[in-house]
């Protein structure tokens, strides 16, 4: 197929859908550059439908939103802990 004008590797190309021209595309360099100079003319991925969806999510409803409140916990902190602390917060 080298021999063709790149016209014709490129009708040839149109015969071919999107996983053969993937396919090709990923085991030769020269047709991956000539597939992706040509991309607006060849093969692309089907959709079997396309959905709209409200941003609005109707399924927030059904759950209550919680604000935690902050408590304060008794713990020990290590020497080395309470020094890099220290050194993060107060340089």
């Amino acid at each position: 197929m080298y021999f063709l004008p790149s016209e014709v590797q490129l009708d040839i190309l149109k015969c071919l859908n999107f996983k053969q021209l993937l396919n090709i595309q990923q085991t030769n360099r020269f047709y991956e550059n000539f597939i992706n100079k040509y991309e607006e003319e060849l093969a692309r991925k089907e959709f079997d439908k396309l959905e709209v969806i409200s941003s609005f999510n109707y399924n927030i409803i059904k759950y209550k939103f919680l604000t935690p409140t902050p408590e304060l916990y008794d713990f020990q902190l290590s020497e080395q802990l309470e020094e890099k602390v220290k050194k993060i917060y107060y340089l």
